[in-house]
């Protein structure tokens, strides 16, 4: 299985010099509403994988400017907004739900016609930003991103219990259950979670750098074939002609019957 992670475009938003605290919570808002910066590539096709996107709106602009070949979009939750709660105060049967039709959707007769499905979940939300420690002060816009980046990046690095981590196991599970190849469009914060995620479940990481994401920029997770004794390389479906896999797997086979 092959799971493409891709950054979204860049939002277009007219960002002021300075902002309180509040104020800049209410910018947030707005940039989670923004459109994607306008993207002037050729499209390409999804060779029918399924496209997830997150709820905001350049997110799903990205995904529209990239592919020819998607069809209309579903919501595989209620749609929400950037102050969408936190998934602990979601309702438990609103979850199991959601994690029903993220597994069932991608099976759906759909998947095989020319056009691939497009998929809205609030599981690849953008990451929040707290800004209750810096409540009542005044800060530059540099310095408003620098904290909200930091912050969101240790939550992402090294918070075992980061809501955000709770979402990408989720969405990666219900992907597995589908057992599909698909392409996922979120934030930075959210494709470096994502990524993180996947290398814990044995998927191989292809990325460009270690911690920063540029803008449409993508990583590539490769699950580990079983054919192939456990092999990272990508090859087709369990291709059965894979003479890497089987090589690797003989020897498998041998080292444990000598043992």
């Amino acid at each position: 299985m092959k799971i493409t992670l891709i950054r979204t475009a860049k939002p277009v938003y007219a960002w002021k010099t300075e902002y309180g605290s509040e104020e800049f919570g209410r910018a947030l808002a707005e940039y989670a509403a923004a459109p994607a910066d306008g993207l002037s590539r050729r499209k390409m096709s999804t060779s029918g994988r399924p496209v997830y996107v997150g709820p905001e709106r350049y997110c799903l602009e990205t995904a529209e400017a990239m592919f020819d070949n998607l069809a209309a979009a579903v919501f595989l939750s209620t749609p929400v907004n950037a102050a969408c709660p936190d998934r602990h105060q979601k309702n438990e049967a609103h979850e199991a739900n959601e994690m029903e039709a993220l597994s069932k959707k991608p099976l759906d007769s759909s998947y095989l016609s020319v056009q691939s499905p497009l998929y809205i979940t609030a599981l690849l939300r953008e990451l929040p930003f707290d800004s209750s420690p810096y409540a009542g002060k005044t800060l530059s816009l540099s310095a408003w991103q620098r904290k909200a980046w930091l912050q969101r990046f240790f939550k992402v690095m090294f918070d075992k219990k980061a809501e955000s981590r709770a979402r990408a196991a989720e969405l990666i599970a219900g992907i597995r259950a589908a057992g599909k190849n698909c392409i996922i469009i979120a934030d930075e914060h959210m494709v470096n979670t994502l990524a993180r995620e996947l290398k814990r479940n044995g998927f191989h990481i292809k990325r460009g750098g270690l911690i920063h994401v540029d803008y449409l920029e993508r990583i590539v997770a490769t699950d580990n074939e079983p054919h192939c004794g456990g092999c990272m390389h990508d090859c087709p479906l369990s291709n059965p002609g894979c003479m890497i896999g089987k090589d690797k797997a003989a020897k498998l086979r041998s080292f444990k019957q000598i043992g």
